[in-house]
């Protein structure tokens, strides 16, 4: 299980490498097989090539992403007998982002933080309570003290194997609650029922506020 998980992202990072040098300047190319870096979506891709960006446009918004989400299905299948698996898999699930939103520049300017009425509205929604959640976040202890919620609901840093693994356990809930992460976004696309999926209604809070990353098949709140 962890294992396949852990072997995946060690053959990633070998074939690709860092894709910034140490001044943070994004190379031209990557890694033994010596991949070609692009920053735009375009029909001319193909072998040898490596998409680097954040993708966060109408264009890459409208693409079909099943190449992606098919080999993730695969990989969340070898999860869903674990123990944390069943825990979740008949309650929500709601993932609270911190760290970046609140620290750096370029990410409070762009995103900015989710209130906490926001969480307890999606809930209301879902017919359901913050006690019954189950909470991934970077911050538990921010978590426990505003939701009010015992420690076994909430899933940390170091409580997966991976970053994937907890994109994946995310997305065995019954139903979603996430902020404007494309983190949690990504576990969102991987949900078996997308009505059950709640995003924030203003994702960015930059030039591009009337632009949302939330399919419209989601529920939408204020945030």
């Amino acid at each position: 299980m962890s294992e396949t998980l852990q072997f995946t992202s060690a053959w990633e990072n070998f074939i690709i490498g860092p894709p910034h040098n140490r001044r943070g300047v994004l190379r031209h190319r990557l890694g033994p097989l010596n991949l070609s870096v692009t920053q735009f979506i375009s029909t001319n891709l193909g072998p040898g090539q490596v998409l680097i960006g954040y993708f966060q446009d109408e264009a890459s918004l409208s693409l079909d992403t099943w190449s992606v989400r098919a080999p993730l299905i695969e990989l969340r299948k070898l999860l869903e007998s674990s123990r944390l698996a069943e825990m979740i898999k008949d309650r929500p699930v709601a993932h609270v982002r911190r760290g970046d939103y609140l620290t750096a520049p370029a990410a409070v300017h762009t995103f900015g933080s989710i209130r906490p009425a926001y969480y307890h509205e999606a809930f209301e929604q879902l017919n359901s309570r913050t006690q019954d959640a189950v909470f991934f976040t970077d911050d538990p202890a921010y978590v426990m003290d505003t939701f009010r919620v015992r420690p076994e609901q909430v899933v940390g840093p170091g409580q997966t194997s991976t970053d994937l693994e907890s994109l994946l356990f995310m997305s065995l809930g019954k139903a979603l609650v996430i902020p404007n992460s494309t983190f949690s976004w990504w576990a969102a696309e991987l949900m078996e029922n997308q009505n059950t999926i709640i995003a924030p209604q203003e994702w960015f809070r930059d030039d591009r506020s009337e632009f949302t990353l939330a399919r419209s098949s989601w529920k939408k709140l204020p945030n």
